[in-house]
């Protein structure tokens, strides 16, 4: 069962399951995360939150202890206007086998040098945003080549991803 949390607009926490709970206490650092990742959503587009996917964030977390989490926030509706007055955000624990072999990697899924080293930063629990930064491109760039990265390997998330390639 993944942690589930809600936010209001400003970014306060409103509702949390047990599982959010127990890692709220456990990895105090993680839920600081969760809620950078959800005022990303919210700087994404304030005037009119989009509805769909694109409006979702995605990171991956390693603690201090070296455990993976997916963490993902999005808008979710409310009310009978369907404005959007909430965020989520889900956190699952990924079951780490093994490192990713990014050589590997590179010549099954036929990755270009740079597909391979946004790969490399996704694996490193890095957002868009600072693949971007370190990166020296656009945010919606890294973007691209996050989705086409999914792409070629046929999954469509950044856990499911890690998860494929180990």
């Amino acid at each position: 069962m993944p942690a589930v949390l809600f936010f209001d607009l400003n970014i306060t926490l409103t509702f949390c399951n047990k599982e959010a709970s127990e890692m709220i206490a456990s990895f105090p650092d993680l839920y600081e995360m969760v809620r950078q990742l959800c005022l990303e959503v919210k700087n994404a587009d304030i005037s009119e939150p989009p509805a769909d996917a694109e409006a979702q964030q995605t990171a991956i977390y390693r603690s201090g202890r070296s455990i993976l989490f997916a963490v993902r926030a999005f808008f979710v509706e409310a009310g009978t206007a369907g404005e959007a007055r909430h965020i989520m955000a889900l956190v699952e624990k990924i079951v780490e086998k093994h490192s990713v072999d990014l050589e590997k990697a590179k010549n099954k899924f036929h990755l270009s040098k740079r597909e391979l080293e946004v790969l490399q930063l996704i694996c490193s629990g890095l957002t868009n945003k600072k693949i971007a930064e370190r990166l020296f491109i656009g945010e919606q760039t890294a973007k691209d080549h996050a989705r086409n990265i999914m792409r070629k390997v046929g999954v469509k998330s950044r856990a499911a991803l890690i998860s494929a390639l180990q």
